[in-house]
């Protein structure tokens, strides 16, 4: 039989890392916020409906308005109850109200891509596009300029190019620019990579009652979904890969679509918004995209560069919401300014 000793030591053992255990959970619930609910934009029913036009899914209503709750209002933005209202003007999409008719000595800018254009989680004159007016406006070179933001929540880039055919080749633009993202080729895992939260009720009891365990089970998700993602995206642009060719096709299109117009098209890639630095894990693939849209003869902007010296979390419109914020569209809307400036695609100052 063990000894008193024996017992007494183990007992003392078990007792301290007890206490110790206590003492990290204490410090845990002091240091650490719950990791919080997936957060990514869906479309309001309220702000849709169906297109009057093939190729798209439904288009944004004219005139509607809609809102958007986040879980908390962690750096004071958002609109009290930490929402964000969203407006759409008489043709249907972000942005003051305008003509589809461009107006005499106007320079018109349209733009199109998916929710990164749109501004979910920002204002809407925190808008790259938005920036990039006030941009143009402020130069010397006696022109009005007009930035039309035709960004669609959930749009791909087939999508987008079936709004340019029916829609924003109407509006007379002198320039077009499409946005870029990775999941233009199909849907990634983003919620799975870097906020994987299950429903509570579907979590262990350790886990629901442990905010220190809570926080190392979400940190081995979140890894483990990272990874997933960075494979699912690699995959998605082999040259086989069904989204990829589609992407590529719709891009053809809107470079012939602009051509025949005689409308300079402008390609504008946003980068996944995280690990921005030199092993930024998706910069072959932005390379590949671009190298094709140039191929094309399509001016390419890739906006990684513009991010350097940055993480990307800190560009997160939330914690629990990847979409870019107000600083993360600024740098893109200055970077596109100036890409726009140094291509001759737009009026210089006399």
């Amino acid at each position: 039989m063990p000894s008193r000793r024996i017992l007494a030591n183990l007992a003392l053992t078990l007792a301290t890392l007890l206490v110790l255990g206590l003492l990290l959970e204490g410090g845990a619930r002091l240091v650490l916020r719950p990791p919080g609910p997936q957060n990514f934009t869906s479309v309001p029913t309220s702000i849709a409906m169906r297109p009057d036009f093939p190729g798209a899914r439904f288009v944004l209503r004219p005139g509607a308005t809609a809102v958007h709750q986040f879980p908390s209002d962690p750096h004071g933005y958002f609109d009290p109850g930490a929402t964000l209202t969203y407006h759409t003007n008489a043709l249907g999409f972000r942005g003051p109200e305008t003509t589809i008719e461009k107006p005499p000595g106007t320079f018109r800018v349209v733009g199109l891509g998916d929710s990164f254009t749109f501004g979910s989680g920002v204002r809407r004159e925190d808008t790259f596009l938005a920036e990039l007016e006030r941009r143009l406006n402020a130069g010397l070179s006696g022109r009005r300029f007009e930035v039309l933001n035709l960004g669609v929540m959930g749009y791909d880039t087939e999508e987008e190019v079936a709004l340019l055919y029916f829609r924003g080749i109407r509006l007379d633009p002198d320039v077009v620019v499409l946005c870029f993202f990775l999941n233009d080729t199909g849907g990634g895992r983003e919620n799975d990579a870097f906020n994987p939260r299950p429903d509570e009720a579907d979590m262990p009891f350790w886990r629901r009652h442990s905010r220190l365990a809570d926080y190392i089970a979400t940190g081995i998700e979140r890894r483990r979904g990272t990874q997933k993602l960075i494979r699912y995206y690699h995959g998605a642009f082999d040259d086989r890969s069904a989204g990829w060719v589609r992407a590529r096709r719709a891009i053809h299109e809107a470079k012939r679509l602009t051509d025949r117009r005689g409308v300079p098209l402008v390609l504008m890639i946003f980068p996944e918004l995280w690990e921005l630095s030199e092993d930024h894990p998706f910069a072959d693939i932005y390379a590949k995209v671009a190298a094709f849209a140039r191929g094309e003869g399509i001016p390419t902007l890739d906006l990684l560069p513009a991010y350097g010296g940055h993480d990307g979390p800190e560009l997160w419109v939330h914690p629990a919401n990847q979409h870019p914020n107000a600083e993360a569209h600024r740098i893109a809307g200055d970077a596109l300014y100036r890409f726009l400036v140094d291509q001759g695609l737009v009026p210089r100052a006399p």
